[in-house]
């Protein structure tokens, strides 16, 4: 369905599955909000409260979802409909991996149309009623969940950068390195390149091993250092030419990730240069 107004929190007495087709915005779900985008893809037990948000400032102000319930009870007696996602869970991995804590599953992933073709599949077997179609129905059900929770699994153990994303982040940290000393947010930057924040900030810190706010303080402070090698710049100036209109606040930075103050710095610096290294002589003085 497309909606183009916020929902109201609400539950159901089904298990839901949950893909966003398009559009951008906030699922709120069971106390936490999620930002959800193009290649979402959600299950939800029974019972577990959640709504939608639409992000307002998207050109087409609306989500697309396509959604596939059912009751616990089509796949087996044995689920449990309050605990499906981990009775399911348990089946699936024969108890060799522990089942998610949470009452769902969100995967934030890039678009894709896996779980699109499969929720299609399904739909046209709904819609044709050809014999043995709900047998038909329940194994690609079956092959969506386990799809599911595989890709979970492999999120949340074995994070990977695909070599589209690897581009991706490099483009980011150009981004970066170029409106570095701009008021840069984490917003601007998921937006350049069309990801959600919560997206960008889990790949920015596979790809980098750091997060976003540490990169960007050192790197200020990296192109501090050579403000303060090859200029006479006065620190005040320094701080605000790399973004940092509080000195105060540039001299702590500097510091943590630098080791000295900018004053200390400088001052080593300029001493390194005006020191000319002894020339080698093999034991002779050295010649006038």
């Amino acid at each position: 369905y497309n909606s183009n107004s916020d929902t109201m929190p609400h539950n159901h007495d089904f298990i839901e599955i949950v893909y966003f087709k398009e559009g951008i915005g906030v699922h709120s779900i069971d106390g936490e909000n999620l930002d959800i985008h193009s290649g979402c893809i959600c299950i939800i037990n029974t019972g577990v409260s959640h709504s939608y948000k639409i992000n307002n400032s998207q050109d087409d102000k609306s989500i697309v979802v396509k959604n596939c319930i059912f009751y616990s009870s089509f796949l087996g007696d044995e689920f449990r409909p309050n605990r499906f996602i981990q009775d399911f869970w348990n089946k699936v991995f024969k108890g060799n991996q522990r089942p998610p804590k949470k009452n769902f599953i969100q995967i934030d992933r890039d678009y894709n149309r896996d779980y699109e073709t499969m929720f299609n599949m399904i739909e046209y077997e709904i819609r044709a009623k050809k014999v043995n179609y709900l047998d038909i129905i329940r194994n690609d059900l079956i092959n969506i969940l386990i799809r599911l929770f595989r890709d979970h699994l492999e999120n949340v153990e074995k994070p990977e950068i695909s070599s589209a994303n690897g581009e991706l982040m490099e483009k980011a940290i150009k981004y970066i390195s170029e409106h570095y000393n701009s008021p840069l947010t984490v917003a601007a930057c998921s937006k350049n390149i069309g990801f959600s924040t919560a997206y960008f900030n889990r790949l920015f810190k596979i790809y980098t091993k750091s997060t976003f706010r540490k990169y960007l303080q050192k790197l200020r402070c990296e192109k501090a250092c050579i403000l303060l090698r090859e200029t006479d710049m006065s620190i005040q100036s320094i701080s605000a030419e790399v973004g940092y209109n509080d000195p105060k606040q540039f001299y702590l930075l500097f510091k943590k990730f630098i080791g000295t103050t900018p004053n200390n710095y400088r001052g080593l610096t300029i001493g390194m240069k005006n020191t000319t290294p002894p020339r080698k002589t093999n034991g002779e003085p050295p010649k006038k």
